[in-house]
């Protein structure tokens, strides 16, 4: 399935398979339709995303999710899901939450250096400009360099990472995230973060957590990071099937759903 999320009320919408991320929209009462793979809608709205290079001169919708998670860090979390695979998004949903959290904590504790016109950043640009929160900052620019996401849900036990002993967990949903390289967040803040993520394991609902990483690349220079919770009393007996939900890829010379260029946001008929 797809999805169209009216994440920001003036822009196109975002298009997107990644169910966590689906779950939070409606959570939080944004509007979120549903499409096949195969809808002309869908097709029109990516064909468009192309034409406008939207990638160019708007965030991500990982990046817009991770600003609305700061925006509601302070606000009490809503009561967790009864479906199992509601409950099981939703602590996926919390697991990425809380990393994003304590990489807002590490920009608050360590504030990111200011971006020169020069920097090779992806968020340079006066359109897309940087928040003047520390916290934020530093996890729309992290957020900025990502290369590849992935979500395996209901992974087995076999699939764990060497040195994790949890003979009480069956099944885990697993985040992989790798990071292209860059200078922020450093590497003791990636860890600093990890480390406070695993922290939180267990705590209001979240299911156990375990981490793995940050680890190096070493062909690309870039950074691997990779979490895990607990969702074994979310399935119902097999489990183990893998889902791969990288960000959309495009050419360098194209962009997100498009609308036509200059038309602030407006479709063009």
């Amino acid at each position: 399935m797809q999805y169209s999320i009216k994440a920001i009320w003036n822009e196109p919408p975002y298009i997107t398979s990644t169910q966590f991320i689906v779950h939070n929209y409606r959570q939080w009462d944004f509007e979120v339709t549903e499409h096949q793979d195969n809808s002309l809608l869908i097709k029109e709205l990516k064909y468009r995303e192309r034409r406008a290079k939207l990638n160019q001169n708007r965030l991500s919708l990982l990046q817009v999710w991770a600003r609305e998670v700061i925006r509601r860090r302070n606000d009490t979390p809503p009561a967790p899901p009864v479906a199992s695979l509601d409950r099981s998004l939703d602590r996926t949903a919390t697991l990425l939450q809380d990393f994003v959290k304590a990489i807002a904590v590490q920009g608050e504790l360590h504030p990111p250096r200011p971006i020169h016109w020069y920097d090779p950043t992806l968020l340079k640009r006066n359109h897309v400009p940087l928040p003047n929160h520390p916290g934020l900052d530093l996890v729309l620019r992290y957020l900025g360099f990502l290369h590849y996401m992935r979500v395996t849900p209901n992974a087995p036990r076999s699939d764990f990472p060497g040195g994790v002993a949890r003979p009480h967990i069956n099944t885990a949903d697993r985040i992989v995230l790798e990071f292209r390289a860059h200078g922020e967040p450093s590497w003791n803040q990636t860890a600093a973060a990890l480390h406070a993520v695993a922290e939180r394991s267990g705590q209001f609902n979240r299911g156990e957590y375990f981490v793995h990483g940050p680890e190096n690349k070493l062909l690309t220079g870039g950074v691997r990071v990779e979490l895990w919770v607990d969702v074994s009393d979310c399935v119902d007996g097999d489990g183990g099937g893998e889902s791969m939900e990288p960000p959309p890829r495009y050419e360098a010379d194209e962009g997100l759903p498009g609308y036509g260029e200059g038309s602030n946001g407006r479709v063009e008929e």
